[in-house]
């Protein structure tokens, strides 16, 4: 292989070496697979435990590596799928059927589901300390070097360890790292599906070709947004962020018919023009649970999702209602509360009714067929989106429930929880394209 920057492709992906190297002459490899991903372009044997390459054991904690390939890679996904459905045609040429749909699948990469570089409460545990006591959160936050802590019994974990980084970050599994380890393909990720899905199928006849579909589903997933990674239980499975549980998609074409006892020159005017559509109409996406601001990331290096309060609106404003992005705040800081230092939150990454705005899809096209002699066809069409060219807002500002609500003033948008910028759009605005095509 001839890469200057040793990188190898799997299934995708990429690994590199933290040293990039070029290869030593003209026509030879940087590297070959057999001996690994070297440190330097210098064939070392493989595979080389010596601290002083990377990752270095006795640096300063910094930057780890961007990924880190799970120990079960590769491992394929399994979906099983069933379905059982009725079909009736009620007359001529229109037909109704209704059916269950549903699947379930495991093995699916579920990088949330997995964290390399975090603390377990058991592990502090068994170090006699509490993360529910503020005492020993203060601990987890002093200095390693720091005279707490060394009454505690703590020093450095090696060599050449910063006296100044907490002593959460010298407890860590790799303490040499601040950052990265992302899990790669970690397989552990699940899926369900339900749904009945109804359609209505009016055959082409007199120019009129319908079909109208509906879909009542849930979906939900385990591995895509995690509150615990060690209390996996707590996070079975939970809505899946593309849930929408109504759908309702139109599609219809109409073609004007050919006429009969009218003037010949006026139904050649008027055949053969084409009018079709698709609008979907569906729920909105669920909104992402706001963050805790309990700081139990600097404890455990793991965030927690803040408290719905019982009995406190979700909202302050309907979505899919007349809004002013300019003024209005639409979503409730007061529905959400953090939990106490180093406590996990309880609630459940996304609710079924804490949805962004409804965005409804509508296209239309409206053209001709002209048949000009037996082998030439030309067709004209025109296509829209957005065709009724509706005014849709961006998605409000939901992470973090504490950020102050600030008005914002001449061009200057709202800022804070549930506020919207005004100078972006939820949809662009109708567009309209023209097609011209000839067939011979």
């Amino acid at each position: 292989m001839y890469n200057t920057s040793a990188r190898i492709g799997i299934a995708g992906r990429s690994l590199g070496s933290n040293n990039p190297f070029t290869s030593p002459s003209f026509g030879e490899p940087a590297m070959v697979l057999g001996t690994g991903v070297q440190a330097t372009y210098q064939q070392i044997a493989w595979p080389n435990f010596n601290p002083n390459y990377y990752p270095v054991f006795g640096r300063s904690p910094g930057a780890g590596p961007a990924n880190v390939f799970d120990q079960n890679a590769a491992r394929p996904a399994r979906q099983l799928q069933w379905s059982i459905g009725l079909q009736r045609e009620i007359f001529r040429d229109l037909v109704i059927e209704a059916s269950y749909v549903g699947n379930v699948g495991v093995w699916w990469t579920a990088g949330a589901a997995v964290s390399y570089n975090t603390l377990q409460p058991s592990t502090l545990q068994a170090l006699k300390i509490d993360i529910n006591n503020p005492a020993d959160v203060t601990l987890l936050n002093s200095q390693i070097g720091s005279a707490a802590v060394k009454d505690r019994g703590f020093g450095l974990p090696f060599s050449g360890f910063p006296s100044n980084a907490t002593l959460a970050q010298a407890l860590r599994p790799y303490p040499q790292f601040s950052s990265g380890l992302t899990p790669q393909f970690a397989p552990l990720g699940t899926t369900s599906y339900n749904s009945l899905q109804a359609k209505v199928t009016k055959r082409l006849s007199h120019g009129i070709d319908f079909t109208y579909a509906f879909t009542y589903q849930k979906s939900l997933v385990f591995g895509t947004s995690i509150n615990d990674v060690w209390n996996r239980a707590a996070n079975n499975q939970v809505l899946d962020p593309a849930d929408q549980p109504l759908q309702s998609v139109i599609a219809f074409t109409y073609n004007v018919p050919r006429m009969h006892g009218v003037n010949k020159f006026l139904a050649y005017a008027l055949y053969d023009w084409q009018v079709g559509g698709i609008l979907k109409y569906a729920s909105g996406f669920p909104i992402p649970v706001p963050g805790a601001q309990n700081n139990l990331g600097t404890v455990l290096f793991q965030n927690t999702y803040a408290n719905r309060v019982p009995g406190q609106p979700l909202f302050l404003k309907d979505l899919n209602s007349h809004l002013d992005p300019r003024s209005d705040f639409v979503l409730n800081p007061l529905a959400w509360s953090d939990p106490a230092a180093g406590q996990w939150g309880v609630s459940a990454p996304f609710y079924s009714d804490y949805r962004y705005q409804r965005r409804p899809s509508e296209a239309m096209n409206f053209g001709r067929n002209f048949q000009v002699g037996e082998r030439l066809t030309f067709q004209a069409r025109v296509e829209f989106t957005n065709v009724l060219n509706r005014a849709q807002a961006a998605n409000p500002t939901v992470t973090n429930a504490k950020a102050t609500q600030v008005p914002g003033s001449g061009a200057s948008p709202n800022t804070g929880f549930g506020s919207i910028n005004y100078t972006l759009t939820g949809q662009a605005p109708r567009q309209g394209q023209m097609v011209l095509r000839m067939t011979f």
